[in-house]
């Protein structure tokens, strides 16, 4: 897999990542363009803390535990991906502020796509807030992101 951590401005396109923990770990970056990867890992993608500008488009996240898993991401646009056979297409997606989700293909669902979260307050006790982020119009067919050989 690959890490950036931290950074500002980086891309990275046009990869196969296979067979890792974390196949793209993204760490207090910002302004990172994550695009036309194929995924196959325990966590394709992870974005831990990240800051503006972050956007994952136009990849195949596919047959893996999670597909994306966010922990305080904010201000990043995930769209047009392909979340095919996976385990969990989101995982544990905490803090999470201002991620927007746009047509991405959920394996042909018809109705807005529904992206669970929460937000997590340890004192007194530990206590779970759930809330909701919507994928309006997923695509019905998967994109043809070109697989690089």
């Amino acid at each position: 897999g690959i890490a950036l951590q931290p950074g500002d401005s980086a891309k990275i396109e046009n990869n196969i990542f296979g067979g890792n923990q974390k196949g793209i770990f993204i760490f207090k970056t910002k302004n990172a363009i994550i695009s036309n990867n194929y995924l196959r890992a325990t966590i394709c993608i992870q974005m831990s803390y990240t800051g503006f500008g972050n956007v994952i488009t136009r990849n195949n996240l596919t047959n893996s535990l999670v597909g994306i898993e966010l922990w305080g991401a904010k201000y990043s646009i995930i769209k047009e991906n392909n979340f095919i056979e996976n385990t969990a297409d989101v995982g544990d997606n905490f803090y999470s502020f201002f991620v927007t989700w746009k047509n991405n293909y959920w394996g042909g669902n018809s109705k807005p796509e529904l992206i669970w979260g929460a937000f997590v307050i340890p004192f007194p006790t530990i206590t779970e807030i759930p809330y909701v982020r919507i994928d309006w119009h997923p695509a019905q067919q998967p994109y043809d992101i070109p697989r690089m050989t």
